[in-house]
Formats: structure tokens, sequence, C-alpha cells
């Protein structure tokens, strides 16, 4: 059965108008996704830390009560994640349960032994963190605190203070010290403090990691900006109009096809089950 006019045009103007609205979804898809935080980022240090290429990342001491020691485990992630996603730097989490740092526990006297004060958390201590920075062979060691930790009761943005020093492990020098405050505002008036909290972690893990000098290649956070611009909302103001448009073709080309309803059914009724297996949109004509 050859479909009526009528019928190939609806079904074309609903295909069209779906092409058009993927196209427009693949279009505004890095609208969505792009971030526009008007506040500057630090200047990238020129340079990595000379001698240092290998870091034994100590976990973030708090300073800043309850709240900071959740913020503590997400900046050390954060971190971790800049520096080896930068190709700069290669960085290893102090863990006590490293076989390294068990092997050096059990040793009486030697350069590598360890006692149970050296790995006694929180690491505050440089001298202590210098010789656990020597039983993982790395070439420096990262040592800082969560300082402060805040939230605003009426813009609920969270704001984290984080400073501290990277050191070299062959001489226990600090050689190059920050201190950084990263602040995240809600995007939604329902979004979670968890959500914020992780955003203003990034904002100083990044600080952190540009000041080390992998800020030209640290690895772009999957968390969502803590101030996206107009163009996310622009995005998705697309995408709705787009996709109520669509329903409303679709609903239209529905009535179409219900009030010409009689006369498509008699036409398929007498097509027999022959005709249904080639008569279908798209399939060869009927003989003459």
């Amino acid at each position: 059965m050859t479909p009526s006019i009528s019928t190939v045009r609806r079904r074309w103007t609903a295909s069209r108008a779906f092409s058009i609205y993927l196209g427009v979804l693949i279009g505004a898809a890095p609208l969505t996704a792009c971030s526009a935080d008007p506040t500057p980022a630090p200047t990238p240090a020129t340079t990595s830390v000379p001698g240092v290429r290998t870091i034994a990342l100590f976990p973030a001491a708090n300073d800043a009560g309850a709240d900071g020691d959740i913020a503590a485990s997400a900046v050390d992630s954060a971190v971790k994640w800049r520096l080896n996603s930068s190709g700069t730097y290669q960085a290893t989490s102090f863990n006590v349960l490293l076989p390294a740092v068990q092997r050096a526990l059990t040793l009486d006297s030697s350069d590598e032994a360890l006692s149970s004060t050296d790995v006694q958390a929180p690491i505050t201590s440089a001298a202590s963190a210098q010789k656990i920075a020597r039983v993982m062979a790395t070439d420096g060691y990262l040592l800082y605190e969560i300082d402060t930790y805040q939230e605003d009761k009426l813009t609920h943005d969270i704001s984290i203070t984080a400073s501290g020093s990277l050191f070299s492990t062959s001489t226990g020098e600090a050689a190059r010290s920050f201190a950084f405050t990263g602040t995240a505002t809600p995007q939604t008036a329902d979004e979670g403090a968890d959500t914020v909290m992780l955003r203003a972690a990034d904002v100083v893990a990044s600080d952190i990691a540009t000041t080390l000098g992998a800020g030209a290649n640290q690895g772009k956070s999957t968390i969502p900006n803590s101030k996206i611009g107009g163009s996310s909302a622009i995005g998705s103001g697309i995408l709705i109009v787009l996709a109520a448009a669509l329903i409303g073709i679709i609903a239209h080309n529905a009535n179409d096809h219900s009030s010409t309803g009689s006369s498509t059914s008699s036409s398929s009724s007498t097509g027999g089950s022959g005709s249904s297996g080639s008569g279908g949109f798209g399939g060869p004509p009927p003989p003459p």
C-alpha cells in the first residue's frame, strides 16, 4: 500500500524536526559543559620545582573543625589528580600499609627505619615526613593543612583555606610554599553543600598545582564549575524550547492522523496480509 501524500508529509515533517533537535542538541552540548568563571586563576609557575619529579602526598592536617575533615579528604584527592594528570609530577599518597613503610617499621636501627611515632596521623612534622619520603623513595613531599572551612549562612557559599609547602627530600628544606582560599557558589537553590564543597576543594587544589608548576598541563576537574556563566543557561534553554516544539509537532501530527483515521483504516483493511509486508512506508509501489 502506498502511503497517502498527507501521511508522507507528516512523517517527513516530524523527521525533519527531530533531526533539527538532535543537531542543536549536539551543538549545544559544549555550551552546557563549558564554564565561565570570571575569577582569574593564579599565574602558573614558569617551571616545576627543580629536582622534584616524584612527590609523597601526606593527608592534609585539619585545623578547621568537624567539617574540615571531609574538606581535607576532598582536597587531597583533587591535588593528587591534578598533579598526576599534569605529566609534570608523579604523586603517591602516603599510607601506613605501603610495603616499603611496613618494612621500615620492622627495622630496629637504620637510616630507613621508622617508628610508630613517625607514622602517627596526622603527620605534621617535617622531619618525620622527610624520613617517610626517603622510605617511599620520592624526590619531594607535600605537607599542608586545612586552616579554615566556612559556609555563608545567607548565600551558602563555601570557602576552604589551605596552606603548606613542598619540601625537598634530599635537603628537608621547603622548595615552594602556598596559602590559598577556594570559594564555590551554589548553582541552584537546592544544590547540596557537599557538591559545593567539592568544587571549593578543587579550586584550592588547582591553585596548589599551579603554584608547583603544573598549572599549564594539569587535568581539568570533572566537578561542575562553581560559577557557571550564561552559556550554560542559554544551552539548557535552547534544549527545553526545542523539546517542547518537537512534542507540539508530534501532537499535531497525531491529531491530523486521527481526523483521517477512517479512510486510512479502510485502505489498510483491503491490503490483506500480502500488502502489509510490502506496502509500508518506504516500500516498493504496488503493481499497476
